[in-house]
């Protein structure tokens, strides 16, 4: 529960951040995907990829 806790508040500051400075938020998300929750660069990249295409 707290890893789902911890996922969310990151995209939700890889949002923010992202909105703040004109960048998508895939700039902050994949890295940090990769760096604090050890996630394979290729499911970190989807990842990032699917929250581009939804919204």
């Amino acid at each position: 529960m707290l890893t789902a806790l911890a996922l969310v508040a990151t995209g939700v500051i890889a949002g923010i951040l992202g909105a703040l400075l004109g960048l998508g938020g895939g700039v902050f998300l994949v890295p940090a995907l990769t760096l604090a929750f050890h996630f394979p660069i290729r499911i970190a990249i989807g990842t990032s990829l699917v929250g581009v295409i939804a919204t």
